[in-house]
């Protein structure tokens, strides 16, 4: 089949085993897919749950799983974009796989992380998206996705691999990352508005980025980093989640 959509068709038996691994299923589990393709995982995930959701764009692929998988009397396809689909309506706990393509992974990820009814997701991404959403203080990957993530869900890297996993090759390595719901309430807005304007200009201090993203004089973003314990000539990628909201109160924004 064709890759009109983009897809990479994961073909490496060992990483799919890793995947269900990372999942660690129970026969009580309602799993869903997003984007099963060919089936790589759905043919690991279905023997060993009570319930298969898949949610796969292609018509093509969709009618593929449907007459793979309908016999077993687990499955309920939805031939829909993912983006379209009312995931936080579907009933859970639900545990939560895919290999995703890259183009459309933060998104995708976006929509998932606020929901309550997933516990854990396993998903195969582009090394670089997967190493921006688990990355730490004080390193370049650390950003806006970083604190966001890792606000609704503890972040682990599994394992990487490389083009030859894939069918079409993509040009970049891939990544496994687990996400385990924290199941904590709504991201704040302000504290979302403060932590965007910090990584905006992120080669500038933090000092120089807030007060120039958010239009606020420098003396005033200077004092409230002070009484939030940051060092006014670091940058965002230096500062905590605890601190920026700490800075957030500070700023009254």
């Amino acid at each position: 089949m064709g890759t009109k959509y983009g897809q990479n068709f994961l073909i490496d038996n060992t990483v799919a085993d890793q995947i269900i691994d990372a999942l660690c299923l129970h026969e009580g589990d309602s799993v869903l897919e997003i984007g099963p393709g060919n089936g790589v995982l759905s043919q690991r995930i279905l023997p060993r749950v009570k319930h298969f959701y898949a949610v796969e764009v292609d018509w093509r692929l969709a009618e593929n799983i449907r007459s793979k998988f309908a016999g077993t009397g687990k499955l309920e396809l939805f031939n829909m974009d993912f983006l379209k689909f009312d995931f936080a309506g579907l009933k859970g706990p639900v545990k939560l796989a895919a290999n995703l393509p890259y183009y459309v992974a933060t998104p995708i990820i976006e929509k998932i992380l606020p929901a309550t009814n997933w516990e854990t997701a396993v998903f195969m991404l582009q090394k670089e998206v997967a190493d921006r959403i688990c990355a730490g203080t004080d390193t370049k990957s650390y950003g806006v996705l970083s604190l966001v993530c890792q606000h609704y869900a503890a972040c682990e890297t599994m394992l990487s691999c490389g083009p030859e996993s894939f069918s079409p090759a993509p040009k970049v390595w891939s990544t496994v990352i687990k996400l385990t719901n924290r199941f904590q309430g709504a991201f704040d807005m302000s504290l979302l508005k403060v932590i965007r304007a910090a990584f905006s200009q992120r080669r500038k201090t933090i000092l120089n980025a807030l007060s120039g993203s958010l239009n606020l004089p420098k003396e005033t973003v200077n004092e409230a980093l002070i009484r939030s314990g940051i060092t006014p000539s670091c940058r965002a990628e230096n500062v905590s989640f605890k601190l920026f909201q700490s800075l957030t109160q500070n700023l009254n924004i």
